[in-house]
């Protein structure tokens, strides 16, 4: 039958120790999923505008539009110094982010802005709440501050079951000794 050639971009996210929940909205963002003003538009939805939220530029909401180009995305992403990295699509951008980054942990960083950003865009929309890149800047932290405690957690689980496997053994040994030695 043949196969696709898959971005390695999914493998990344989907060993990535990102909450489920964050690994699905971004997958569904690399997708253009995501129901921005745009999508919710080709669907037919009657909504006052279409415009961005986040920039007032008069500049329809897309999803590259809301997380690449917008004013506040880029001033978001330049908090992290990879304002400059946007080019393109965002299956283009995401190899470039990862080489900037050059760390283990690059995709949660990548996803936690994504998170934030969406998160600020959801405030002015739903809680009519006015954006700031501060809120945003606290957003993404609290959500690193998650995949680091997550983090840990898996490595104390993978611990804990090593010292239960061997403990699991030493029982297990004892046991045959005992057996044949009686």
């Amino acid at each position: 039958m043949g196969s696709i050639p898959v971005s390695p971009i999914y493998k990344w996210l989907w060993n990535s120790n990102c909450l489920s929940k964050r690994k699905v909205f971004f997958w569904l963002a690399l997708k253009d999923r995501l129901s921005t003003r745009e999508l919710l538009k080709r669907k037919q939805m009657e909504l006052q505008s279409y415009n961005c939220v986040l920039c007032h530029q008069d500049v329809e909401e897309s999803l590259h539009h809301l997380f690449m180009d917008c004013l506040f995305a880029k001033t978001c992403w330049n908090m992290l110094g990879l304002a400059y990295l946007i080019q393109g699509s965002m299956l283009d951008s995401v190899p470039l982010f990862r080489a900037q980054i050059n760390r283990p942990f690059f995709m949660e960083v990548i996803v936690a802005m994504f998170w934030a950003i969406w998160s600020a865009r959801n405030d002015v929309i739903f809680r009519n709440l006015h954006h700031s890149v501060q809120r945003c800047k606290m957003i993404f932290k609290q959500k690193l501050v998650w995949v680091k405690l997550r983090s840990k957690r898996d490595i104390g689980t993978q611990l804990q079951l090593c010292v239960m496997a061997r403990q699991f053994c030493i029982i297990l040994f004892i046991f045959f000794v005992s057996f044949y030695v009686c």
